[in-house]
């Protein structure tokens, strides 16, 4: 039997620097690799070790957080059935996930809490969740009513995130205007934490 094998960029503990969960400690599993290749990405995310089910969870355990957030890259490449499955059998964590929003996982139904930060009108398919994030300056200022009022596009809580030392007050300005959406910053940059 051939053993699924994940790349794994980096897991570590922190907290959660950006959106409705702000503030709350947890760990993070972050995957290696994108299907999008975008501009103003600020994450290294290219490089991996390879790592079985077994071998995530051992490190998890000797963490001993209950919130794991998968994020990448992009996370929905490689998470699975058979990697949440087994992470449930061995401890009750909460299952977090950062996506681009642009591709359907049917695992989604084993997440507490879908983070989609679309890049793009083009990309962008997963239009339901938890916490819709988008980076300001992605799209344009027009789009964000649309986005809002969409009956295709349901989220229980708005972000709108600047690009760390570009757009701040611009992004602030917005939010002002428009207070159907909050601000979410970087937390854990201006703090020099990861």
């Amino acid at each position: 039997m051939q053993v699924t094998k994940y790349r794994v960029n980096e897991i570590f503990y922190s907290i959660q620097g950006e959106g409705f969960y702000s503030g709350f400690p947890m760990t993070f599993v972050r995957f290696a690799g994108c299907n999008l290749k975008c501009s103003f990405c600020d994450t290294k995310h290219q490089e991996y070790t390879e790592m079985t089910k077994e071998e995530i969870f051992h490190v998890l355990d000797r963490i001993d957080s209950k919130i794991i957030c998968f994020t990448g890259g992009e996370p929905l490449l490689q998470l699975n059935r058979e990697l949440l499955s087994y992470l449930n059998q061995q401890k009750d964590f909460d299952f977090h996930v950062e996506t681009n929003g642009s591709i359907h996982n049917p695992i989604l139904d084993m997440i507490k809490v879908t983070t989609v930060s679309p890049k793009n009108w083009e990309s962008w398919k997963i239009r339901g969740g938890q916490v819709l994030k988008i980076v300001y300056g992605t799209f344009p200022d027009a789009d964000f009513e649309k986005i809002y009022h969409s009956s295709q596009i349901a989220f229980e809580h708005y972000y709108i995130q600047p690009m760390y030392k570009k757009n701040e007050k611009e992004a602030v300005q917005f939010v002002l205007h428009n207070p159907e959406w909050r601000l979410s910053c970087q937390c854990q940059k201006y703090l020099n934490i990861k």
